[in-house]
């Protein structure tokens, strides 16, 4: 009864205990966030999408690292930056990404003249049909 009592305590404790390995098995996300000047970006929030504890801010070198379970075959992440335009994209676990974040004065500007043309075409265009229009209405005129 006494050696089954010990084989019984020492298979529970081994039990045990690769249970709380196999809950505590993590893996690294980890990167660098970059600017579009190539400058590393030191005030960016990572994480991953839908879960909020699985997150980390960028260090001064613009690199991060967030742990996650070894499970996890992949992972959809969200980096964040003010004055960048948020990046959101598919990653693997115990791979390093480096990221570039754009300006959102970058593509604002860009928006902005590609609506000022857009606009100018469309102005021109008008004034094209406006006199087409003009010139048939002389036509008609002589043509009375």
């Amino acid at each position: 009864m006494k050696k089954t009592g010990i084989i019984l305590v020492v298979a529970v404790t081994a039990l045990c205990v690769s249970a709380i390995t196999a809950c505590t098995s993590t893996t690294l996300i980890a990167g660098k966030v970059l600017n579009w000047e190539n400058e590393p970006v030191q005030r960016a929030f990572v994480m991953v999408k839908d879960k909020p504890s699985y997150s980390a801010m960028v260090n001064s070198n613009g690199e991060f690292s967030i742990p996650v379970d070894k499970g996890l075959s992949s992972a959809q992440i969200v980096i964040s930056s003010p004055g960048c335009i948020t990046f959101e994209g598919r990653v693997s676990p115990d791979s390093r990404i480096e990221v570039t974040l754009h300006s959102q004065d970058q593509i604002l500007s860009q928006i902005e003249v590609g609506a000022a043309h857009a606009l100018l075409k469309d102005l021109a265009l008008v004034r094209m049909i406006k006199f087409r229009d003009y010139t048939k209405a002389q036509q008609q005129c002589v043509d009375l």
